[in-house]
């Protein structure tokens, strides 16, 4: 009886830590689920577009090392001689036919609804301050008492405390943005979330040394911390996990290394090649599958895992398949019950 138990107990210890240890992208939130190819519409701001905040949604997209921008310049010059253009990246009814045309999975835009900085608020308040006398700490007889500061002998000075009455301003700030993300499978929002970014300088009183930032400056700075916080919000995490990486030849042994080292590029690079050199190698598109899938690139992922399935119709394959295509199915479904709501 013991021994069935240690046998069982070693089971299931082995089967924990079966595989190797990989890095998986995790989406960030279901209704993300599959979308890496992406590019950044205008920002519309009252009856105008804002003029630099897809800039900084660009930017941030590509510092985050995840999504697959397909940036302004690059989206003018695809559209350059076609009856689309930047504009359409706006309208519902062809966003489908402009993310086909440029093989992306989505379009995120939004909406400028504040961006203000207010005159300065201007009063007065009575409070106590230190203030220096004008003389100096003296020993019991009578000579200057001196201390360090900075490395140098200096006169003490003699302070006291008094009630005064000073000026005061305070500077604030707002901006709210609207970011949309589009599926570009059926022209809907997929992600809708507001931001909002508030600047408050709180009290700076007028014996103060305080140089208050300029009301470009702080719209800037709250424009760029709202889409820092949204993107961050957006971007699939990093996340190790054990996975079975198919042994093989020399280029799947290569690619193997690859993989456990979080090199997933190379790896794909050395089981694509090994592929190309034996097309019915089923480790060689088991391997890609995974890669992909630890990339977020799904449907790759499943069409490779498929070729896998057609070679070697055996349960291991079947499963990690049916797994990401129950996972696609479950973000259509999220999708349409989000269209009907609307």
């Amino acid at each position: 009886m013991k021994l069935r138990i240690a046998i069982i107990w070693l089971a299931i210890v082995h089967a924990g830590i079966a595989g190797e240890k990989v890095n998986f992208f995790m989406p960030a939130q279901d209704e993300l689920w599959g979308i890496k190819h992406l590019t950044v519409a205008d920002f519309r701001y009252g009856d105008g577009f804002h003029p630099f905040i897809s800039e900084m949604v660009e930017s941030a997209l590509r510092q985050h090392d995840f999504f697959r921008v397909v940036t302004a310049a690059q989206v003018a010059a695809k559209c350059a001689d076609t009856t689309f253009s930047r504009r359409t990246l706006l309208q519902p009814d062809s966003m489908k036919a402009i993310c086909d045309f440029l093989r992306i999975d989505a379009i995120i835009s939004g909406d400028v609804l504040e961006y203000h900085v207010p005159p300065d608020s201007l009063s007065k308040e009575i409070i106590k301050r230190t203030i220096w006398t004008g003389e100096y700490e003296r020993d019991e007889e009578g000579h200057i008492i001196q201390e360090l500061e900075s490395g140098v002998l200096v006169r003490k000075k003699k302070f006291v405390e008094r009630t005064v009455e000073l000026s005061y301003r305070i500077r604030t700030g707002v901006v709210t943005i609207v970011f949309i993300i589009w599926d570009g499978e059926n022209g809907i929002p997929a992600v809708t979330d507001t931001i909002v970014q508030v600047y408050d300088s709180a009290k700076i009183y007028e014996d103060e040394q305080v140089e208050l930032p300029d009301s470009a400056t702080i719209l800037n700075n709250l424009c760029r911390d709202a889409v820092d916080v949204w993107v961050t919000s957006i971007s699939p995490y990093s996340r190790t996990t054990r996975r079975d990486i198919a042994d093989g030849n020399d280029l799947i042994y290569k690619g193997k290394v690859y993989a456990t080292n979080g090199l997933w590029e190379e790896a794909i690079r050395a089981w694509q090649q090994a592929v190309d050199q034996d097309t019915t190698l089923v480790a060689g598109y088991y391997n890609l599958g995974l890669a992909y899938e630890a990339l977020a690139e799904y449907d790759l992922a499943i069409l490779h895992y498929k070729r896998a399935f057609e070679l070697d119709n055996s349960r291991r394959y079947r499963k990690v398949m049916e797994n990401l295509e129950k996972q696609s199915q479950k973000r259509k479904q999220l999708l349409k019950r989000k269209q009907k709501r609307e």
